[in-house]
């Protein structure tokens, strides 16, 4: 007995949808993580005060390529990941950075006498999606130092600018 679920892989042509979906549903978590951080930020006790601004800004533009990496991430894990290794019946975006795949999530298939079909082992599609997550922080990571030494008026400690 098998299920009437079938999804078919995601094409391709459908990598900047599936950028958009992850980023349209993610950037209220960031702005509201942004928010509570950057409060918190405020209120540390800094030599300068433009040194809280700094502070701010270096982690709102943090939030904000993390968003943006992310999405060009998950774009790129339901092109490749979705469907060829696991299956879920509610997927909206498959790849989160911060948080594994559960097996909750997860969708055996089945052969036609009902007995799952793997197609990666659990460890296999955790070392994905580990891989995944550390090439997200990495870039982010990277574009941000990028940009912070590019323009160290803006984004640069103080202490470092003088």
């Amino acid at each position: 007995m098998t299920s009437g679920f079938h999804p078919v892989p995601i094409p391709w042509s459908e990598y900047h949808m599936e950028c958009f979906y992850y980023f349209y549903l993610l950037w209220v978590p960031h702005l509201f993580f942004f928010i509570v951080v950057g409060s918190i930020l405020a209120f540390l006790p800094a030599k300068q005060p433009v040194q809280r601004l700094r502070r701010i800004l270096r982690f709102g533009l943090y939030l904000l390529l993390f968003l943006v990496v992310g999405s060009l991430f998950n774009g790129l894990w339901s092109c490749t990941i979705y469907i060829r290794l696991y299956e879920s019946k509610d997927y909206a975006f498959g790849f989160f950075p911060f948080l594994p795949l559960t097996q909750s999530l997860i969708e055996p298939r089945l052969d036609q006498n009902g007995m799952p079909i793997l197609r990666v082992s659990w460890l296999q599609l955790q070392l994905v999606w580990l891989l995944f997550a550390a090439g997200t922080w990495a870039v982010t990571i990277f574009i941000s130092r990028f940009i912070t030494r590019r323009f160290p008026g803006t984004f640069a400690a103080a202490s470092r600018a003088k």
